[in-house]
């Protein structure tokens, strides 16, 4: 039974998230959870594919104490994403990609870092007692979800994603371990009852089963985190999709009203709200990096972003684009050579 101070030092560290401007914050008790098996079981199962990161310091992952020695809690904190309620199931252009949402601003990690810092030194400075901590933004061996998901931020969805009553899915995860045993609040219950939307709207059927999703198969997956060649079974599927993918979030119902976020880094860059693939291409080919500051288009880096650009042309089939593709060098890649030679074959045999 935890004393009354540790309840109010709990609301103390919950009212700091708030004002530093999480939309989102709860606490889990560090401790063996069923999901930590399951993540094992998916690792095992080769959902994971080729994210060898994953599976690096499995140990660490189901023992936060080998992390943060003496780990009594995890203070999970959120903060939404969702910044204009266009979708790309609504989007019909012949010369438009889409960048999945989560990506149209500055990279999250430096914004949930700086936020986690601020709440952090918030803490030093007004709890009554020192702590140890860690803080991680999807950057270290702790799994995150599972220890959000205890510290009631939301439910498990179908599609893997959290899933908040009031907020939504569009929301990212910061977590803190500290030594400190906070009072943990409670798990909040899975609302999504007998519906199945995202999973029948997956194009690529990468949801497997009722919140697992299998990597091979999902297109944020490729376009994101495969540095090789993507499988001709999931071109077609990935339709005007050159980074990311919102389709199981963009069907869920609880998404329909998720508000908007308030923070102005999220916000789409000028560049990047349905970019043309001609404004793409030349930012990719000329400018990259640079054109990318700060930005998760650098995780597929150069190859990775032309490879799906690629893909996009020849799923549009619009043969405008032909000069386009003539002009992008491929030289001495062969994946690169492959995908475009596929986006040519594709586009000369619809005309």
């Amino acid at each position: 039974m935890l004393s009354s101070h540790m309840r109010d030092l709990k609301e103390k560290i919950k009212n700091i998230a708030i004002e530093v401007g999480f939309d989102l914050v709860g606490v889990a008790r560090v401790q063996e959870y069923p999901e930590m098996a399951a993540f094992l079981n998916w690792v095992e199962s080769g959902y994971g594919a080729d994210m060898s990161y994953l599976t690096d310091k499995t140990s660490p992952r189901i023992n936060p104490d080998e992390v943060l020695p003496g780990a009594k809690s995890v203070i999970s904190c959120g903060l939404l994403y969702n910044t204009n309620p266009d979708r790309s199931i609504d989007m019909n252009s012949t010369n438009h990609a889409w960048v999945s949402r989560y990506a149209w601003g500055k990279d999250y990690h430096y914004i949930v870092g700086e936020k986690l810092g601020d709440l952090v030194g918030r803490m030093s400075i007004e709890l009554p007692q020192p702590f140890s901590h860690r803080c991680y933004v999807d950057t270290g061996p702790v799994l995150e979800r599972t220890f959000a998901y205890h510290a009631g931020l939301g439910w498990f969805g179908k599609n893997s994603c959290l899933i908040n009553p009031k907020h939504g899915s569009y929301f990212f995860i910061g977590e803190i371990l500290t030594d400190l045993a906070l009072e943990p609040d409670r798990e909040i219950p899975d609302f999504c009852g007998s519906c199945t939307r995202c999973i029948d709207a997956c194009p690529t059927n990468a949801i497997v089963a009722d919140g697992v999703v299998d990597s091979r198969k999902c297109i944020s997956y490729h376009t994101i985190e495969n540095h090789g060649t993507i499988p001709e079974s999931i071109r077609a599927d990935m339709g005007h999709h050159i980074f990311g993918c919102d389709i199981c979030q963009e069907v869920c119902p609880w998404n329909v009203k998720s508000p908007l976020s308030q923070e102005s880094e999220f916000m789409p860059r000028a560049y990047m709200f349905h970019p043309t693939f001609g404004s793409l291409a030349d930012r990719i080919m000329k400018h990259y990096p640079d054109a990318f500051p700060k930005s998760p288009l650098k995780r597929p880096k150069q190859a990775g972003l032309l490879r799906n650009l690629f893909i996009v042309i020849g799923n549009k089939g619009n043969s405008d684009f032909l000069p386009l593709l003539d002009e992008i060098s491929v030289d001495g890649d062969e994946i690169l050579r492959e995908t475009r030679d596929w986006a040519i074959k594709q586009i000369r045999e619809r005309a």
